[in-house]
């Protein structure tokens, strides 16, 4: 049995779940998503993945829907991973630390990530979880070597890694420098029910207090690239500062941002007056990155059988 599971925020995610949906329906048996009360950034959430599955025409009877009640401030515990996880370490120096705001974000986002170990118990020994965000995308062509090589190598923790675009699904972050793809390998994870006896997906997901090793699917040494896609900041302006103000990193320090921080308004202004375009810097922010062209021959052709998608995705397309 191979069980996805992720998180869905109605403002950014409803596109993206009926594409997530539409490209796994044949080989996932069975969908786990967990919408939350609050935003990782403490704000009130709306809730809309009910109507989301509705209006995408997903059927109820595959998906388990979690509703998560975060705690308010004066009650969310912080603990160890959230301090890890909130801090950035460069050249042997670490920043960001101490940052209460962005550790309580990391919490509510620990709380979100862990919400599958509520249902665990109503899967059987032996299924293989695909752990993500709505918007990282496994080719599904990949899923049946994943499932087994996961199931034959219990010892250690598969990354799966994808395609990072960012603003528009034609467009793939690289580094400023050297012209190379950026990799996003770092997230989806598949694992066993024996894996989450030892460590919670935030532990996996953040490679931090992992008892497990982590590995990629390789061949003579190189590991396979590209086995996916990761929509990121997609959408229109309205999207990308929705997201700004209320992911895990709204409120942090970090070196490679233009601004410094994602609350600085000069960001703000970027996202929302900067269309994504080739040669630009990302609407990520990070100065060491630069878009350019990604070939849509390679994306889902999902993209085309769903209108509401391609417009979301690909906009004027």
């Amino acid at each position: 049995m191979l069980v996805s599971f992720f998180a869905f925020y109605a403002p950014t995610c409803s596109e993206l779940l009926e594409l997530h949906y539409r490209c796994l329906e044949h080989k996932v048996d069975h969908f786990v998503i967990v919408e939350s009360s609050l935003t990782h950034a403490g704000q009130p959430a709306a809730q809309g993945l009910s109507q989301a599955l509705d209006d995408a025409g997903i059927p109820r009877d595959r998906v388990t829907e979690i509703y998560l009640d975060i705690p308010a401030d004066q009650d969310l515990e912080i603990g160890e991973i959230d301090r890890l996880n909130s801090m950035e370490v460069l050249q042997h120096r670490v920043v960001n630390t101490g940052n209460i705001v962005s550790q309580r974000a990391r919490a509510r986002e620990r709380l979100q990530k862990d919400s599958l170990l509520s249902v665990l118990d109503q899967f059987p020994e032996g299924t293989v979880f695909l752990h993500s965000d709505c918007d990282e995308i496994i080719n599904p062509a990949h899923l049946d070597y994943l499932q087994s090589q996961c199931r034959q190598h219990p010892e250690v923790i598969i990354k799966v890694p994808l395609v990072y675009l960012q603003g528009r699904a034609d467009l793939r972050a690289h580094h400023r420098i050297t012209g190379q793809p950026v990799p996003w390998d770092g997230g989806m994870f598949v694992a066993l029910h024996s894996h989450f006896q030892r460590a919670t997906p935030t532990n996996i997901r953040s490679n931090n207090l992992n008892p497990f090793p982590v590995y990629h699917i390789a061949e003579n040494g190189r590991a396979y690239p590209d086995l996916g896609w990761h929509f990121s900041w997609m959408g229109t302006a309205r999207h990308r500062l929705d997201k700004i103000r209320n992911f895990a990193h709204y409120a942090d320090d970090l070196s490679f941002l233009a601004h410094g921080n994602y609350s600085h308004a000069a960001h703000h202004e970027y996202v929302t007056a900067q269309e994504p375009s080739a040669g630009a810097m990302p609407p990520s922010g990070d100065v060491n990155h630069v878009l350019m062209p990604y070939d849509t021959a390679l994306l889902p052709r999902e993209i085309w059988q769903l209108p509401r998608v391609q417009q979301f995705l690909l906009p004027g397309s």
